[in-house]
This record gives structure tokens, C-alpha cells and sequence, in this order.
């Protein structure tokens, strides 16, 4: 539940109308404790800046209608001709543009101030009164609202300025190129602490019999969901393809497991290639070589210490780790930690001894106690030890089977050479 309103929470947020209705609310609230202050104190404001503060309610009527009218008819206008423009860029560059320009916290203020002036002249309007009504002039308010006028225009200088800026195409490009990578280092922190995790298998058996085959997710699916299309649209820009490749070497150091990193070494590959195809400068060819070699390199030695790791995060000569990434590094080598623990209590004194042993450590938290050795647990390292041994077992087979056909071929080579030899003598 409480997900859930975080994801409609966060969803408003980036929405085009929770800004200016909030900012609505904001204006209406202000005219009332405006008007509500001019009607009890008397503050004798007109006999003191009879120039600022002494029109009566016809001009006061006056003044606010004007500026409500022309708040609502400048945002009406320019908002507008400035969606035209965009649906012209989209259409030329891409769609990205309109979305960008929804989400635009700019956009949003600029929106939300000229509603909330017209919404504050409408409150202040209602309750100016003439003599034959029983005379009543908010000053103080209405100056606020001719203030409000003057803020609604320099805000609309700035927005021109604004549009004017962010539909070049040097500001969509780059506006793209920072959402790709954003996304990029969204998606390595949740790669990097799925890659930890066992994920079951999809083949479910009762009694040895095969029953149900399920379609769960893999790592080579989520890796092939989360970069795929990335990496295809990628073709040239060396910006991105170093991200990927930093990504994947985050990636390579969360998990322990021979069969994903060979699906991480099939990614790289398919990176390297792209790079290959479409790089044309020598340097940047020589920045992702330099990268290429030093990941193959960490996929075939193993995953890095944290230790190892930390440099990444705090030299900017480095900069391909970001802090979401920095924190998904963190939590796994916790993560082993524990698991270690859980390991070594388990197998050295069995689960029972085990949890009487750690319950007589002093300072031990209790949470780590329930972390490191509950049972299913115990049953995850059980399973993940299964796995590991039997990817050992098929590296070492392959190993052997390759070995073996080479000696055969030698053989077969050696015993051809031979019978030539005895033909030449006949």
C-alpha cells in the first residue's frame, strides 16, 4: 500500500498539472489572508501613501480585471503557440521534446503563476465593495495584485528565453543524451542487486516428472530488456557505449555465477562490435579498447573487492560510477558478507548449534542473527552452492571435451602424415 501511494505520489510530482494547482491553492490561501488582514486592522494605509494605496473600488475594479484578464489570456496564447513549435520539433527530432517540455519544472512555474494571478484577482474582486454596498477597498491587496502583475511579466520574459533555448537542436540532443544516461545508471542499480539473487528456475517437477514450465524472467532477459535497445540506438556515441560498459562492469561485480557473467561477456561482445562498426575516431577507438580489455579482464579474474571498488567512487578521472551504482556495490558486498556467515555457521556446526552459537555473541544484532540464519537462507545457499557446482562441473566438461577432441584431431593429423609417408615409399 504504501508503495503504491509512493508511486502516485511520485507520478503527480512529475505530472503537468500538480504544479499549478498547487500553486492555485497557494494564491487563493494569499488573497484571503490578505483580504482578511485589510478587513480587521486597520492599518490607515491610504492616509499614509494616498498614491499607492488610495484608489477607491472602481479603480481598484479596474486594476484587477485587467491583470486577470490578461494573466489568463498570456498563458493561453503563448502556451499555445509553444505546444505548435513543439509538435513542429517532435516531429523533426523526436517525441521526446513534448515530454520534456511536460516535465520542465520551468514550464510547470511558469503555468502555475499566471493561473494563480488570475485566481488571487477573482478572490480580491469579489469582496471590493462600493459606497452603496457598504465600502470596502482591500488596499493591501489589491497592490499586491498590481505587484503580482509586474512578477507575471518578467516571468514571462524568462519563458520565452526558456522555449527559445530548449527547442535548438544542440538542447534536445543534449537534454536525450542526459535522460539515456540517467536511465542507464537507473537501470545497473537494479541489475547490479538482482544479479546477486538466485532467480528459480522455470522448470517445476513432481516426482521427477516435468509439470509446468514457467516464463520467468532470466538474467539474460532483464540484461537484454534493460540495454538492448539502448546499445542499438547507440551507434556512434561514445558517451553511452562507455556508460554500458561501466554498467556492466558494476554488473560483473555482484555476482559469483559462471553463467551470467558468460552472459555479461556475450553483451560486451555485442557492445565491442557496435563500437567497431561505428567509431571512427582513433581516440575515442582507443578509450573503449582501454575499457573493453579492463572489463573481459574482471569478468575472467572474478568480481572486485569492495575494497578493489572504492577508487571508482571517489576519483573523478573515473567518473562511470555513479552514486545509485556506488550503493548497489555497498549493499552487495554486505549482502556476501552475510551470506558467508550464514555459510560458515551452518556448515561448521549445523543450524541448531549455529543459532545458539550466535545468540551467545556478544553485540550481535538481532536482525543479523535472523539474516544470516534463517531457514530460507540456509535453503538459498544450499541451492546456490547446487548451482555453483554444477556450472563448475559443466566448465570443467567443456573444458575436458575440448581437450580431448584436440588430442583425437592430433592424432587423426599424425596417423594421415604417417600413411602418407608409407604411400610416398611404395
Amino acid at each position: 500500500m504504501i508503495k503504491k501511494l509512493r508511486y502516485q505520489w511520485q507520478l503527480m510530482q512529475a505530472s503537468f498539472w500538480f504544479l499549478p494547482a498547487l500553486m492555485v491553492v497557494d494564491a487563493v490561501v494569499l488573497a484571503v489572508l490578505l483580504i482578511t488582514l485589510d478587513m480587521n486592522v486597520d492599518l490607515h494605509l491610504a492616509a499614509r501613501w494616498p498614491l499607492l494605496f488610495g484608489a477607491g473600488a472602481a479603480g481598484a475594479r479596474g486594476l484587477l480585471t485587467t491583470v486577470a484578464s490578461s494573466m489568463i489570456t498570456v498563458a493561453g496564447v503563448v502556451f499555445s503557440i509553444t505546444l505548435v513549435a513543439l509538435s513542429l520539433n517532435s516531429s523533426q527530432y523526436s517525441s521526446r521534446v513534448i515530454r520534456t517540455f511536460m516535465r520542465d519544472c520551468v514550464n510547470q512555474w511558469v503555468l502555475g503563476v499566471f493561473l494563480g494571478i488570475f485566481a488571487y484577482c477573482l478572490v480580491v474582486l469579489r469582496t471590493i465593495r462600493g459606497n452603496d454596498e457598504g465600502a470596502f477597498v482591500p488596499a493591501l491587496a489589491v497592490l499586491t495584485g498590481l505587484l503580482l502583475a509586474f512578477i507575471g511579466i518578467a516571468v514571462l520574459i524568462h519563458f520565452i528565453h526558456h522555449i527559445a533555448t530548449s527547442i535548438q537542436a544542440s538542447s534536445i540532443i543534449a537534454t536525450a543524451a542526459r535522460e539515456t544516461l540517467a536511465s542507464v545508471d537507473h537501470l545497473t542499480a537494479i541489475l547490479t542487486r538482482l544479479a546477486s539473487r538466485r532467480i528459480a528456475a522455470p522448470y517445476w517437477r513432481d516426482q521427477g516428472v516435468l509439470r509446468v514450465i514457467a516464463c520467468g524472467p532470466s538474467v539474460e532477459r532483464l540484461l537484454s530488456e534493460g540495454f538492448d535497445q539502448i546499445r542499438q540506438n547507440a551507434e556512434g556515441n561514445v558517451a553511452v557505449l562507455l556508460r554500458l560498459l561501466g554498467a556492466l562492469h558494476t554488473i560483473s561485480g555482484a555476482t559469483l555465477s559462471p553463467r551470467r557473467r558468460r552472459v555479461l561477456e556475450r553483451k560486451v561482445d555485442e557492445i565491442a562490435r557496435v563500437a567497431q562498426r561505428s567509431i571512427r575516431s582513433p581516440t575515442d577507438r582507443d578509450r573503449l579498447a582501454n575499457r573493453l580489455t579492463a572489463l573481459r579482464e574482471a569478468l575472467v579474474s572474478g568480481p572486485m573487492s569492495f575494497i578493489e571498488q572504492l577508487p571508482r567512487l571517489v576519483h573523478s578521472d573515473r567518473p562511470y560510477v555513479t552514486v545509485s551504482q556506488g550503493l548497489a556495490i555497498v549493499t552487495t558486498q554486505l549482502a556476501r558478507v552475510l551470506n558467508g556467515v550464514a555459510a560458515f555457521l551452518a556448515v561448521r556446526y549445523g543450524t541448531d548449534e549455529a543459532t545458539h552459537r550466535a545468540e551467545q555473541w556478544e553485540g550481535a544484532p538481532l536482525w543479523l542473527i535472523a539474516r544470516v540464519l534463517s531457514d530460507s537462507k540456509i535453503a538459498r545457499l544450499r541451492d546456490d552452492l547446487k548451482d555453483q557446482v554444477a556450472d563448475k562441473v559443466s566448465a570443467q566438461s567443456e573444458q575436458a571435451r575440448q581437450g580431448l577432441e584436440g588430442q583425437i584431431s592430433a592424432r587423426v593429423e599424425q596417423d594421415i602424415a604417417n600413411l602418407s609417408a608409407i604411400n610416398q615409399l611404395w
